[in-house]
């Protein structure tokens, strides 16, 4: 399935080389999908734990959610992973309005203006699966409306496949993070987010 979404693991394989990752992904055998990137300036100044976080930041909300997860679990991974993963915590970036207006007319089937008295285009909160704005309804009852990413699930199916292939290469290739149980960790972050979604 990894292999499939190979346009996508590419491009997961060069955000973690130009994080200073790439010496993991080659024992892996993967250095035939890295392109041919520079890394970050200043990338070997950071601890590895900085890198990956910084990584799972530009790679978006599926990577941004298992470092959350993550940021929760000093039973599965280091104290300095942990430290850094709450930094992910705070860090979702917004989508604009218009997006956002889209995703609710596609799934209310009509304009916004034909449920709400009012919409909030400034978000309440930001998370990697979804954004909450403050609205009115019609009738001025005050509400708060969870709007989902648009194509959320998709991207999150297609992100935890290759999440799932690079676990079973890291258990294989990697003998030293192998009593993290990578494998585990993405199965049990999946269960999560099919819950979440």
């Amino acid at each position: 399935q990894a292999v499939k979404n190979v346009q996508r693991l590419r491009a997961i394989l060069a955000v973690f080389g130009r994080h200073g990752l790439e010496e993991f992904l080659i024992r892996m055998g993967l250095e035939r999908y890295l392109p041919g990137s520079s890394k970050e300036d200043g990338v070997e100044n950071r601890t590895l734990p900085e890198r990956l976080r910084m990584a799972f930041e530009q790679l978006g909300p599926t990577f941004v959610k298992l470092g959350q997860l993550l940021s929760n679990r000093p039973d599965m991974i280091p104290e300095p992973f942990i430290e850094e993963f709450k930094k992910l915590q705070d860090n979702v970036a917004t989508l604009p309005f218009e997006t956002i207006r889209i995703q609710i007319e596609k799934e209310l089937q009509g304009p916004i203006s034909s449920f709400f008295a009012d919409f909030q285009t400034l978000p309440l909160a930001s998370a990697s699966i979804g954004q909450v704005h403050q609205a009115r309804l019609l009738d001025g009852t005050d509400v708060v409306v969870k709007v989902q990413r648009p194509d959320i699930e998709h991207t999150i199916k297609q992100d935890v496949s290759i999440l799932s292939f690079l676990a079973s290469m890291m258990e294989k290739y990697l003998p030293e993070i192998r009593f993290l149980s990578p494998v585990q960790i993405v199965e049990e972050f999946f269960k999560t987010l099919q819950y979440e979604l």
